[in-house]
């Protein structure tokens, strides 16, 4: 687990995340933190009813955060609506509904482009010159977004020539 604390010491921990392995490295998704401050983490595991603590890291938040998503049209209820990506329903977790493809992972790129998480399709990478199509990072593959259909979302890969049908 990862331990975040407001002070050092950790005598004040403010949230303990469970931590995913994936390969050699852990991850956590981590969001809500008061703007301006500085935290500490640290991770810890249990081992034959042993307490084992890693080294303690340092992070500063923000002063202000500005999301990716805030740039585009708000619709109703809070969903956004982007000229190139389509209708979606954002979450601060970085987590997006995305009316057609479903629920994503979306993370920004430096220029404008998007990375996007699929349980399905893995880590997937577009822009608003390339989308509909998305370079597949896990296969080294593209896919074009055709559209939803039938409760699925219809994707054409090149290597393979065929289709692929994302029930959700």
């Amino acid at each position: 687990s990862f331990v975040i604390s407001e002070d050092r010491t950790f005598k004040r921990p403010i949230r303990t995340l469970s931590a995913l392995v994936q390969e050699d490295r852990l991850h956590a998704s981590l969001y809500n933190l008061k703007p301006g401050l500085i935290y500490y983490a640290r991770v810890e595991a249990t081992h034959r009813a042993k307490l084992l603590t890693g080294k303690i890291g340092r992070f500063e938040t923000p002063g202000e955060y500005t999301y990716w998503w805030q740039t585009e049209l708000e619709g109703q209820g809070r969903w956004r609506q982007s000229s190139w990506f389509g209708n979606f329903l954002p979450h601060e977790s970085g987590w997006i509904y995305h009316s057609e493809m479903h629920w994503l992972y979306a993370h920004a790129g430096e220029t404008g482009d998007l990375w996007l998480w699929s349980d399905r399709l893995g880590w997937l990478w577009t822009a608003e010159d390339v989308y509909p199509h998305l370079y597949g990072h896990s296969n080294g593959d593209w896919f074009y977004f055709l559209k939803k259909q039938d409760q699925k979302a219809i994707f054409y890969e090149y290597s393979s020539h065929s289709f692929i049908g994302i029930e959700y």
